[in-house]
C-alpha cells in the first residue's frame, strides 16, 4: 500500500522525479525520508535505479532507512544478496530490518541463516523480528528449535509472538505437547491458545474455568459444553468441537467414516449422533457415550437399504447378527419396521463397521424358494 502521510507530513507524491533526487540531498533527514516513499509510489525502473545507490550510503541511517522501504518495489528481489548480507551483519538494526522484510514480504532464505540472525538478535527490544521464524519449514527440528526459544523467553511479547507461530505452524501435529506447554504459561493470551487447542482437539479446558484472568475464564466457560464427555475418548481417538462446543466429530483413525455428535437443548432427545448410514436421536450423556462404545468397539454396525440403486432407508445391526447374517435375521429386524418382507422393499444393502475390517455390500436373491444373500467384501477406504 502507497504511503501517503509520514510523521504526519504528507508525501510530495504530485512532485516530479526530478524534484524527489534533489530532495534526496537534502540534510534534513525528514525530507529525505519523504523523498523516499515518494518514489517508492511511483514504482518504475528509474526510482528504483536512484534508490539503489543508497544502499551503500556512508549514512547509516539513511542507508538503513532505503533498506527497509526498496524490497517493497517491483524490482526488490533483484537485490535478494543484499538481503542475506543484511541477515549476516553486524548491526543488530540492520538484521532486525532484513528479518522483520522476510516475514512481511514471505521472503524464503536458508533457514540455517534465518536461525543464526534470529539467535544473535533475541532480545526484548526487537519481538517483532521473531515474525520471520514464520518462515521456517515444519518439521521435528524446528519445532524444537521454537520450543527451545519460547521456553527461554522472559518477556510477554516474545512468549506470545512465539506461542503464536508454534499454534499456527504445529496445532494439528503437536496438539498435545503444545496444550499443555500453553497451560502452563504465565500471559493469558497464551492461555487463551491452550483454550483454542483444548476446544479444538478434545482436551480438558476445566482447569482455565477457575484462572485470575477474567479473558480466560470467559472464554473457558463459552467452550465448555454437554459434549464434554467425548474427551473421554481422547487419546485413543481425536476429538474436533465446533466453535460453540455444540457440535463435534469423532475422528475415525481407519476411514473418512466419522462419527458426527450434536447437541441442541431445545430437543426433547438432545444429542443427535451420526454414524456412515446410521442417525440416532438420544436423551442422556450416558446413552450416547455407550452408543459410541458400541460403534467404536463394533458391537453395533451402521447398515443401509437400497432399492434400484436408490436409498430406502437405514438402521443398525448388532455385532451378533453381523456374525451370523441372514436373511432371515435382516427380516426380522427391518421388515416387521417396514411392514412388510425385506426384499419387497429393498435389493440391496451396505454394512459399514468403525475399524472397515466388517464393511460388507450386499444384495438378495431367490433360490429354490429362499431368500439368499450375495456378500461382498469392501476394501476402499472411504464408502459411498
Amino acid at each position: 500500500m502507497d504511503q501517503t502521510l509520514l510523521n504526519g507530513a504528507p508525501v510530495p507524491q504530485e512532485y516530479s522525479v526530478e524534484a524527489l533526487e534533489t530532495m534526496l540531498q537534502s540534510p534534513v533527514m525528514q525530507e529525505f525520508c519523504l523523498a523516499v516513499n515518494a518514489l517508492l509510489n511511483v514504482k518504475d525502473d528509474k526510482t528504483f535505479d536512484l534508490l539503489k545507490p543508497f544502499l551503500t550510503h556512508k549514512d547509516k541511517y539513511r542507508r538503513l532507512y532505503v533498506f527497509k522501504k526498496i524490497f517493497y518495489h517491483p524490482r526488490g528481489r533483484e537485490i535478494f544478496n543484499v538481503l542475506i548480507e543484511a541477515l549476516s551483519s553486524e548491526d543488530s538494526y540492520f538484521v532486525n530490518a532484513a528479518l522483520s522484510i522476510i516475514s512481511t514480504l514471505k521472503i524464503r532464505v536458508p533457514e540455517q541463516l534465518l536461525i543464526e540472525a534470529v539467535n544473535r538478535t533475541f532480545s526484548d527490544r526487537y519481538p517483532d523480528s521473531l515474525h520471520a521464524l514464520s518462515m521456517l519449514e515444519a518439521n521435528e527440528n524446528n519445532f524444537n528449535y521454537l520450543i527451545s526459544l519460547f521456553l527461554k523467553s522472559e518477556t510477554c511479547g516474545n512468549s506470545e509472538l512465539l506461542a503464536e507461530i508454534l499454534f499456527d505452524k504445529y496445532a494439528a501435529q503437536k496438539s498435545e505437547i503444545l496444550f499443555n506447554l500453553f497451560s502452563s504459561g504465565k500471559y493469558a493470551k497464551i492461555k487463551l491458545l491452550a483454550i483454542q487447542l483444548g476446544n479444538r482437539y478434545g482436551f480438558d479446558i476445566s482447569q482455565f474455568l477457575k484462572d485470575n484472568d477474567g479473558h480466560v475464564r470467559k472464554l473457558a466457560k463459552k467452550a465448555t459444553s454437554p459434549l464434554s464427555f467425548l474427551l473421554d475418548f481422547v487419546p485413543r481417538y481425536q476429538v474436533l468441537f465446533s466453535t460453540d462446543r455444540t457440535s463435534a466429530i469423532l475422528v475415525n483413525p481407519n476411514k473418512e467414516d466419522h462419527l458426527y455428535i450434536d447437541y441442541d437443548e431445545e430437543d426433547f432427545s438432545p444429542y443427535s449422533l451420526t454414524f456412515s448410514y446410521y442417525h440416532v436421536h438420544l436423551t442422556s450423556k450416558k446413552d450416547a457415550k455407550n452408543f459410541i462404545e458400541q460403534v467404536t468397539s463394533e458391537q453395533r454396525f451402521a447398515i443401509q437399504f437400497l432399492q434400484n440403486g436408490a436409498w430406502a432407508f437405514s438402521g443398525d445391526l448388532p455385532k451378533e447378527d453381523v456374525e451370523n447374517l441372514c436373511y432371515e435375521r435382516l427380516n426380522n429386524n427391518f421388515g416387521v419396521i417396514m411392514r412388510t418382507a425385506l426384499v419387497e422393499c429393498a435389493d440391496t444393502f451396505k454394512i459399514r463397521s468403525w475399524s472397515g475390517s466388517g464393511d460388507v455390500d450386499g444384495s438378495f436373491c431367490k433360490k429354490d424358494n429362499k431368500i439368499l444373500l450375495n456378500l461382498e467384501k469392501c476394501n476402499s477406504e472411504k464408502m459411498q
